[in-house]
């Protein structure tokens, strides 16, 4: 869709000998030229223009043993990822804190220079709910959200992370069952933000997303339903062989076949579904 997220390669490991499965070997969320291209802010930098930028933000859970909660806003709990909480100044927390409260304040309002095209870059935040939608993301806007803010630009949203409960999957041992086709994720089970829904509920900003969607699941194009199946298809012929010996590890898939029909026939419910509401 061309946002940044991080690259992925799979992987069979072995660890003294003993072969352990297969897994996905991923880059972190870091600041850098090739993965979260902004500038880095230093502890004396506390005024205008350098306490912009960079930032980057996540919201998820706080406390315990998780990193400590920065503030806490219309429905969300957020992190200092970059500058982290024991880095960052506290101009600089009460800048970027005031970032998002204008956005809460302004995601009603599609005025140019007052309203919430002022604060974000919109093909960034339009991308991100596409992505987390189609998907179906139950963690999406709430937990392993990701903002990131450049010196002298606007709030973006991403790079999307953790989407493992996606595609009709969740945590169906514990009791969980939330991915489903026909709901959006961001007026369902964990919400997050609240400027979410009130930027879908902006006829403006729908009107981007509706366009944006038409845009990237055209033929040929990235969420296409004949794209993406083509894309699975060679995965799975990827992993084909270790598939195998990671079922006979850990006993996990009974069919992968089914697996690979069931989830595109989800896709393309899901598609379908976007495409009519």
């Amino acid at each position: 869709m061309g946002q940044y997220a991080t690259n992925l390669k799979y992987c069979e490991v072995i660890l003294n000998g003993e072969y352990i499965g297969l897994y996905a070997l991923s880059e972190k969320i870091k600041r850098d030229g090739d993965r979260v291209d902004i500038a880095k802010i230093s502890d004396d930098e506390n005024s205008l223009p350098e306490i912009t930028g960079g930032y980057i933000i996540q919201t998820d859970r706080t406390g315990g043993d998780n990193p400590p909660e920065a503030w806490n806003n219309n429905g969300a709990g957020y992190i200092h990822e970059k500058p982290n909480s024991d880095d960052i100044t506290s101009q600089q927390s009460s800048y970027i804190e005031s970032v998002f409260r204008d956005l809460d304040n302004s995601a009603t309002n599609s005025n140019i220079t007052s309203g919430y095209p002022s604060i974000i870059d919109i093909p960034s935040f339009v991308d991100y709910m596409l992505m987390a939608e189609i998907a179906s993301n139950v963690d999406a806007y709430a937990l392993s959200t990701y903002y990131h803010k450049d010196r002298s630009g606007k709030l973006r949203a991403g790079p999307v992370w953790d989407y493992n409960l996606t595609y009709g999957n969740d945590l169906f041992e514990w009791g969980f069952d939330r991915s489903f086709t026909d709901v959006w994720q961001f007026n369902y089970s964990n919400v997050g933000a609240y400027f979410w829904i009130d930027l879908f509920n902006n006829s403006t900003f729908k009107c981007y997303l509706s366009k944006r969607f038409s845009e990237v699941t055209s033929p040929g194009e990235p969420l296409n339903y004949a794209y993406i199946s083509s894309l699975i298809d060679s995965t799975a012929e990827l992993i084909s062989e270790a598939t195998v010996r990671e079922n006979e590890r850990w006993n996990t898939i009974d069919n992968f076949s089914e697996e690979i029909i069931n989830m595109k026939s989800w896709l393309e419910e899901r598609i379908t579904w976007m495409q009519n509401n």
